[in-house]
This record gives C-alpha cells, structure tokens and sequence, in this order.
C-alpha cells in the first residue's frame, strides 16, 4: 500500500484506485477524488467529505472507503459542513461510526434529514438532535419530546431554530 500518494501518473493512480493500493488518509482520499473527479475546481483537502467521494461514481473507491469509514471520516475535515441528507442518513445509521465521532463530524451540517423514520435506532436520536441535523419542524419537536420528553437537548435544539420554528404552522 502506498502511504502517501501523488498526482504525478495517471496510470499508477488507476492502478492504485482499482486495487485499493493505499492507505486511507485526507492526501490519498483527496488525490483519488481530484484524478476520478477532473476538472471539479472547488474540491480540497478542506472540503472533502463523504459526499464528494461518492459524486466519483467510481464503485470500487467508494466500496473501498465504505469499508473503511469509520478510519475515513476521521480523515474528512469537511470545513463547508455539506454532506447531503442522504449521506447524513448513511453516517448516523452506521454501526461502525462511534457515537463521539457522530456527534464531532455530524455537528453543524448544512443540510437536515426531514424527520426521524430513516434513523434506525433510536438512541441516535439524541445525535440527531444534538447535532441539529433533524429539519426544524414542530412534527419534529413532537416526535422527540414523545420520546424523551422536555430535556435539555430538545431546549437547547427548540432555542436554535426558535426563528424558523416560529414561522412553521403546528399541525393537529
């Protein structure tokens, strides 16, 4: 495996992509995504995420780090905080991501989940809340609150989104 790698050889980085000839750390993801993903300016090592791995399309990179993603998400710095829902969804749900790397890594995301029914355990609810990644609705407030009742997180979640909760309707 390659410890460190360079965008020097489009061939050797072929090579090395199709048979997962690296070790997984925030230079190598980010030199793969840059040679699968040419021409995408934006990407660095700052922004890179779990998203940005699977926008690759390439199957067996992304296997690779599915494989490996609780060592990969150590690695992503994801500065923009914007892993799609459905990749919020993926790194909240999956068993070998420690609720302590959840709660850092999930902490601030741009974008929400719509509701509770894709979380598949319901001790992750508490993350989700947490880490205010649970859109901010009043269906959602109720959800939780006939969970857990009026704890500190649902305030504390309640408070931070107290503009856009004001603005949603309360349905029956």
């Amino acid at each position: 495996s390659f410890i460190e790698l360079c965008d020097n050889s489009d061939d050797l980085l072929d090579y090395v992509i199709e048979f997962n000839c690296y070790q997984i750390s925030l230079n190598n993801l980010f030199v793969i995504t840059k040679q699968l993903c040419k021409g995408i300016t934006t990407l660095s090592l700052e922004n890179l995420n779990y998203t940005r791995i699977k926008k690759t399309n390439n199957n067996n990179f992304i296997k690779h780090i599915d494989n490996n993603i609780s060592l990969a998400i150590t690695e992503f710095q994801d500065i923009n905080k914007d892993e799609s829902s459905d990749n919020i969804i993926y790194i909240l749900n999956h068993p070998n991501i420690s609720n302590d790397i959840k709660l850092n890594y999930l902490n601030g995301q741009q974008n929400h989940i719509d509701n509770f029914n894709k979380i598949n355990d319901t001790t992750l609810y508490d993350i989700a809340i947490e880490t205010l990644i649970i859109a901010p609705t009043w269906q959602n407030v109720s959800f939780y609150y006939q969970y857990k009742g009026l704890c500190d997180l649902l305030i504390k979640y309640i408070y931070h989104y107290t503009n856009i909760l004001s603005n949603d309707q309360c349905s029956d």
